[in-house]
């Protein structure tokens, strides 16, 4: 009911901090793909704050740029501009880095560039601004997340014609690109222990629907494999 009165930003922060929320970004631009750094004191996030395709709307079809900010809402800084579709971006361990994936060709060759083409996995230097890209759009690429050691960046990705998504990991250093989970299934969104021995992933593997098939329609479970063996387990 206050809300419907129109109160003005003030008010509105003072209402908020009563219920314990506190309000750190503007709802005037389309936020996603929020992280905390590891140590609490930052959060990295998409915004889309400009109509960059034209439709008269802002809203998750145009690009996002990728900020940093403190925890409490100030000293926001953009990190990458909203030239192309950014998203999936998260900091390394030691807040040094930040990992995200970038869309910034025509991959599908429908002539234009948008969420339905490859993207390539970049590593952002935040000390120096330096920008690497680790891994090519010439594969299908999702979910990239460092190691617990900062070392490498795990994802999951489409690397072979006809195949599902396996998950891997590339070497920040080398660009070297390792198969942890093999794409037998389709696997994804995964997750690294702390100390560095397993990775915990959602993958489709049963005909949960019973339409004679097993894909995106069906449930997922979760699963852990060990990588130094490769045995795996159903949790």
């Amino acid at each position: 009911k206050c809300l419907e009165l129109q109160p003005d930003e003030e008010i509105i922060k003072e209402m908020v901090e009563i219920t314990n929320f506190k309000k750190i970004s503007s709802d005037q631009y389309y936020n996603t793909y929020l992280n905390f750094s590891s140590d609490g004191k930052k959060i990295i996030f998409i915004s889309v704050r400009r109509d960059t395709n034209g439709d008269g709307r802002i809203n998750q079809l145009d690009n996002g740029g990728i900020y940093i900010m403190d925890a409490d809402g100030k000293n926001e800084k953009q990190i990458v501009e909203d030239n192309y579709i950014n998203s999936d971006c998260s900091f390394s361990p030691d807040g040094k880095y930040a990992v995200y994936l970038s869309r910034r060709r025509d991959t599908n060759g429908d002539g234009r560039v948008d969420n339905k083409d490859a993207a390539g996995i970049y590593v952002f230097n935040l000390d120096s601004g330096e920008e690497q890209l680790l891994v090519t759009d010439e594969i299908y690429n999702k979910k990239p997340v460092f190691s617990s050691d900062g070392q490498s960046v795990i994802f999951c990705g489409w690397r072979r014609s006809g195949g599902n998504s396996g998950i891997y990991s590339v070497d920040v250093k080398t660009k070297t690109i390792t198969e942890l989970v093999p794409d037998l299934y389709e696997n994804t969104s995964p997750a690294i222990s702390n100390d560095g021995n397993y990775i915990l992933y959602s993958s489709w593997r049963d005909d949960t629907n019973g339409d004679g098939k097993i894909d995106f329609r069906d449930a997922s479970a979760i699963y852990m494999t060990d990588i130094r063996n490769k045995q795996t387990v159903r949790l």
